[in-house]
């Protein structure tokens, strides 16, 4: 699933360079569905619900997260020196140096101290809101919450309430999409897709649905829930949230097809050890390109993200950045770090048998 990770992690840096509405917000939505099904598989298949899994699930993840994160976080240190304060903050308001304990805390972890993760400031690195609805649900994951069918049902059943009622009363978009528990629908969709993923394969093979057709169709769902979303604006304010969160629920069907159609019948005309370099360069990407706008900003002259001609200048720029800057972690860093998860694997493998 690598050059999916990587083209949705492209995706956000496309959104937040640009300006462009709503697709880097499909995307993240994206990355929920995915992380649900892949952590409740490494659970099932890997580490298992014991306390020893527990904490080898734990460690391994720490370690797949961590690393190339304080290493990105270090350099934006850098970069706000080298640049100034100011130039950073005028680019993105978040981006600014902590004052308290408190503030580097949150920083550090990746861990936000509040439901609405999106609204803590200063984060050095503003993307990593979503680490914090990625880990909650990590957290419900490996405590069990997708260990059987049964439990993912009744999981996703009140996710998909949850986002009805918030559908029906309006209640505000951040509520649909900031809010730690709006994350909860993409998880839990994930998770249900592991379990049933036989079902779904002979499903996929009776219709004869190769890969290629089935990531037509997530697109095809994916430009069409944009569409409906970009049909809210301008309009009054409950109507412009039904469309978003109308169009919010479709990505989540979008990611379904997309996931199904790169497990089983993969279509990676790169190979499957480019599919394998891209996927490890999304999370870098992701985590990092905030930080390579600035200094892609400063080089260019472009105080802050515009949309438009110099925001593809801005992006194009950006994305070289990134892409240079995630290299270095995939060569320098995460080879030394996988030896370690490797051999945190092989032990739980054995301590399982």
């Amino acid at each position: 699933m690598g050059l999916v990770r990587f083209l949705l992690a492209i995706t956000v840096v496309f959104h937040h360079m640009t300006g462009f509405p709503y697709i880097g917000h499909f995307a993240v939505f994206f990355f929920f569905v995915i992380s649900g099904f892949l952590m409740t598989s490494v659970m099932q298949n890997s580490y298992g619900y014991h306390l020893t899994g527990w904490g080898s699930f734990w460690l391994n993840r720490c370690l797949r997260l961590y690393p190339g994160y304080l290493f990105t976080l270090l350099v934006t240190l850098v970069i706000i020196f080298l640049l100034g304060e100011t130039f950073a903050q005028n680019f993105r308001s978040s981006i600014f140096l902590p004052n308290s304990l408190r503030d580097w805390i949150q920083n550090v972890s990746m861990i936000y101290f509040s439901p609405f993760p999106q609204t803590i400031v200063p984060r050095l690195s503003p993307a990593t809101w979503a680490l914090t609805v990625e880990l909650f649900f990590y957290l419900a994951i490996s405590l069990g919450i997708s260990k059987t069918p049964r439990r993912t049902w009744i999981w996703l059943l009140f996710s998909l309430a949850y986002s009805i009622v918030a559908l029906v009363l309006d209640i505000g978009y951040r509520w649909s999409y900031f809010f730690i528990f709006a994350g909860s629908l993409p998880f839990a969709i994930g998770a249900a897709f592991y379990h049933h993923r036989e079902m779904i394969k002979s499903t996929i093979d009776r219709l004869r649905l190769d890969s290629f057709k089935l990531l037509c169709i997530a697109g095809s769902i994916t430009l069409l829930s944009y569409v409906i979303a970009s049909r809210g604006e301008g309009l009054g304010f409950g109507s412009r949230l039904f469309f978003e969160k109308s169009a919010l629920l479709l990505v989540n069907l979008a990611a379904i097809s997309c996931l199904a159609g790169v497990l089983w019948n993969p279509w990676r005309p790169f190979g499957r050890s480019a599919d394998k370099i891209l996927g490890d360069l999304s999370y870098p990407v992701y985590i990092s390109h905030w930080s390579a706008g600035i200094v892609a900003g400063f080089l260019l002259n472009i105080g802050s993200p515009i949309y438009g001609l110099e925001g593809l200048r801005l992006f194009a720029f950006c994305t070289f950045l990134s892409i240079l800057f995630s290299l270095s972690i995939t060569l320098l860093i995460d080879p030394r770090v996988e030896k370690v998860r490797t051999l945190i694997r092989g032990k739980q493998q054995h301590h399982a048998q």
